[in-house]
């Protein structure tokens, strides 16, 4: 039993998808000609089957892994690249036979194709080429498909490309991550903040007023009495001495503990 999976296109993927084909559309532009005012959308395929349907003038494209894209062209597109390749705004006279040139034409149907190729590899992620004409099969157009419809304006003009199942972003299942190390090794590095405490005493408000510069404090610990070292959130680590190193004030650890 043959069976094809139920996929529905959600906001979030669709303009995903709408944002790389104007990036493909913006560097094809540099490449080639600048576009009048342009907007790219994406849609499910269902919503615009009958764009795409037997009487529209479709293209066929063949894609690297055996797919297939189509692509519906209005029918003065070729005709609005060639008037923007060729810098030709107002259309005399003159302009009208350079227009209806062959080496105008080619030059057009050329920027078309490149067009073509650019949008389709941004939205599925692969190169694509021109194939024999074909109508699209039935179920890409069907509700679930997963099947992509991408339009492009250009002005008057507009551009539709319906494309299978585009690639989805990689998941965490083929993400490559950095191996896995030791806890402790992983937090070696991390800074961690120390206090170390002489002593905590009380005054009364009244003498704590009249203290000034110079006057004398007499702590309640004595000089052995053993500091707390507290690190984040106060939490005692160990109990050290108070001393002195290479002119400079220092503690010597003497215990550790697990409790405050």
């Amino acid at each position: 039993m043959n069976v094809r999976p139920f996929q529905l296109l959600s906001r979030s993927r669709a303009q995903l998808l709408a944002g790389k084909a104007s990036a493909a559309l913006e560097q094809w532009a540099r490449n080639w000609c600048a576009l009048p005012d342009h907007a790219v959308s994406c849609r499910s395929a269902s919503e615009l089957a009958d764009a795409f349907g037997s009487r529209a003038p479709m293209q066929r494209r063949a894609l690297a892994d055996g797919s297939h894209a189509w692509s519906v062209a209005s029918p003065g597109l070729q005709r609005l690249l060639e008037q923007n390749i060729f810098g030709l705004q107002e259309l005399d006279a003159a302009s009208e036979r350079h227009l209806s040139s062959a080496l105008g034409a080619e030059v057009a149907a050329q920027a078309l194709e490149s067009l073509l190729q650019a949008l389709v590899e941004a939205l599925c992620g692969q190169a694509s080429q021109a194939a024999a004409a074909d109508a699209p099969p039935a179920y890409m157009l069907r509700h679930g498909s997963g099947a992509v419809a991408c339009t492009v304006a250009l002005g008057e003009a507009q551009l539709r490309l319906l494309v299978p199942v585009a690639p989805l972003p990689a998941t965490r299942a083929n993400v490559q991550h950095a191996p896995l190390v030791p806890l402790r090794q992983a937090l070696s590095g991390v800074a961690v903040p120390l206090h170390v405490e002489l002593c905590r005493t009380e005054l009364t408000l009244g003498y704590l007023r009249t203290l000034a510069v110079g006057d004398v404090l007499a702590l309640p610990a004595t000089l052995d009495h053993p500091l707390r070292v507290a690190g984040p959130g106060e939490r005692k680590i160990c109990e050290a001495h108070l001393g002195a190193v290479d002119g400079q004030r220092a503690v010597e650890l003497i215990r550790g503990t697990h409790h405050d």
